[in-house]
């Protein structure tokens, strides 16, 4: 499996909360944070959804579905994401399916990292 970086975009089994296993459907998830050990690596993923992607609240953004040239699946759709809604989870195939896209462009970048600035405020 390769091996995500920050500001990629995978389908990943995002848990519902409170539970620590795979959840029942595979979301578009923002990876936020990368880190690696010796039993592994784990990445920090961010929620995704297509539900309700103009109602924004502290540390959410939106990829409009024009912005997601040359991703593999979610495109069809906008798509937010929730810094506030995270979880760590290994990479393994238990857990992410695949990467789909990357925000890696400068304005999609400068958005998410304004998002998660938002989330920090008091």
């Amino acid at each position: 499996m390769h091996t995500p970086q920050v500001g990629d975009v995978v389908r990943a089994w995002f848990p519902e909360w409170p539970s620590t296993r795979p959840g029942p459907k595979a979301r578009p998830c923002l990876v936020i944070d990368v880190e690696h050990h010796e039993h592994g690596t784990f990445v920090l993923l961010a929620y995704g959804t297509s539900q309700r992607t103009n109602a924004l609240f502290r540390g959410e953004f939106t990829v409009q579905a024009a912005e997601k040239a040359g991703w593999k699946a979610c495109s069809d759709k906008a798509t937010k994401f929730s810094f506030a809604n995270t979880v760590k989870v290994p990479v393994n195939e238990r857990w992410i399916l695949d990467r789909v896209g990357h925000l890696r462009v400068p304005a999609l970048m400068r958005r998410m990292q304004a998002a998660y600035t938002e989330l920090q405020k008091p």
